[in-house]
């Protein structure tokens, strides 16, 4: 067995990777906003940008990394939720809420099965079709710049942007995508200061750089990508 192997059955080990694949995601988080955000710009930016996650080797690769990271994170989420509850077969003898652990902290299982869900049901509705087919092509009739680059007009490029705004103009859909995104909050409020602990960062002030940072990143992120679909529900008609 290798050490990198040998050092992921360990406690800290599986801790360690949590932590950094867990730090990964956020960042993927914060680039997956700014685009986003393209939404509220112009279709051809928004399209252009697609084009380019779509059509970029380098891309490609983080992708691939990326994929690696959520089943990485959500595998080893389920060996360390089984390692803990085989760890204490009876369940506390007195129960006093968040004397005993945060709520967040008790419910990252199933924080984390409902944005598995809505992840499920976000690349199937988006990413596959963008990726594998079923979205119409339009010629960019004006350059569009984008990245410090100038995509020329007279490309071709798909109308994601599209099938993302008709899906926001669907009130359930724009709920169900609100109340995900209130579950991921919820689960960065624990995992984004829990993950710099588990790398040696520690600190019992409530105060400390991280965890404002983390509540910061665990509030403002998740609302900027509730504020896109409710606010393109209300003003694109």
């Amino acid at each position: 067995m290798s050490e990198s192997k040998a050092f992921l059955n360990t406690s800290i080990g599986r801790k360690v990777f949590m932590s950094l694949t867990g730090l990964f995601l956020c960042l993927f988080l914060v680039e997956h906003l700014s685009g986003n955000l393209l939404l509220l710009v112009s279709r051809d930016k928004f399209n252009v940008y697609s084009h380019f996650l779509t059509h970029n080797p380098l891309i490609r690769v983080i992708e691939v990394v990326l994929f690696a990271s959520i089943l990485g994170h959500v595998v080893m989420s389920v060996i360390l939720t089984a390692r803990n509850r085989m760890a204490r077969p009876v369940s506390y003898a007195v129960y006093r809420g968040s004397a005993n652990a945060s709520w967040t902290s008790r419910n990252m299982p199933f924080l984390g099965i409902i944005i598995l869900i809505f992840l499920i049901i976000h690349l199937s509705n988006f990413f596959a079709k963008a990726r594998f087919g079923g979205v119409e092509s339009y010629i960019l009739q004006q350059p569009v710049g984008l990245f410090g680059m100038v995509f020329p007009a007279g490309m071709e490029v798909h109308d994601v942007y599209s099938i993302v705004i008709e899906s926001f103009k669907i009130w359930w859909y724009v709920a169900i995508y609100v109340v995900c995104m209130v579950a991921l909050s919820l689960h960065l409020m624990h995992g984004f200061h829990s993950s710099f602990q588990s790398l040696g960062v520690h600190s019992t002030d409530p105060g400390s750089w991280y965890r404002k940072a983390g509540l910061a990143f665990a509030i403002l992120i998740p609302l900027g990508f509730a504020c896109i679909p409710v606010y393109i529900y209300l003003f694109f008609r």
